[in-house]
């Protein structure tokens, strides 16, 4: 129940069930297997945890995190890599000068990326999306964002992509070129807001 704390050290972790905390630091290397903890904290090192499920996920460093099929309630991720493959987290997540990639997952509450390259691609966001970087890019390809809750998906970045996907609505604000191609804007859940609000000043917009 005090948790296990893995430093400097390769594990798999096969079949367990924490009833503490796992802390992964040290350049460790961790492989996690139908696994559960409760928070997952990982700082400077590498962790693929398959069917495994988790609490609070911190990560911080130069870390490289992969998800699949995994399940988590709040993420705050800080620099280095992380992968979300058919993953559900259920409160906010957060990514934060990290470069990170989403496919196939589900956000319920709201997500934000910050100073990251944002690509979320096949995911859905229950609530609002924020892309917050005007020297990052963002590409959202065949997602969903807003509809369940009528929130926004807000735009920054020096490029947006969106691209065949489901938006209640979008705000955007300040970057180079914007691309909204083949998406549908249904602001159904929230009829107080345009499908598209374009604020960019010096910014082309492709609306197409």
């Amino acid at each position: 129940p005090q948790g296990v704390d893995i430093n400097g050290s390769t594990v798999i972790i096969r079949d367990c069930v924490f009833t503490g905390n796992l802390k992964i630091e040290g350049n460790s290397s961790v492989e996690m297997i139908n696994s559960t903890c409760v928070n997952l904290d990982v700082s400077g090192s590498k962790l693929h945890a398959v069917d495994s499920v988790f609490a609070a996920v911190t990560t911080t460093g130069d870390s490289n995190i992969t998800l699949v099929d995994s399940n988590f309630t709040t993420g705050s991720f800080t620099s280095g890599l992380v992968f979300l493959k058919d993953s559900v987290a259920s409160a906010a997540v957060s990514f934060n000068a990290s470069t990170w990639r989403a496919h196939g997952s589900t956000f319920k509450d709201n997500l934000t990326s910050t100073n990251s390259h944002t690509n979320l691609f096949r995911s859905t966001v229950e609530k609002a999306f924020s892309h917050v970087g005007s020297s990052k890019d963002c590409v959202i390809y065949q997602s969903t964002l807003g509809r369940v809750s009528g929130h926004e998906l807000f735009s920054d970045a020096n490029r947006t992509w969106v691209t065949y996907s489901d938006v209640h609505h979008v705000s955007h604000a300040g970057g180079a070129e914007a691309y909204f191609i083949k998406n549908r804007f249904l602001t159904d859940k929230n009829k107080n807001f345009s499908p598209i609000s374009a604020n960019g000043p010096n910014c082309k917009y492709f609306i197409n």
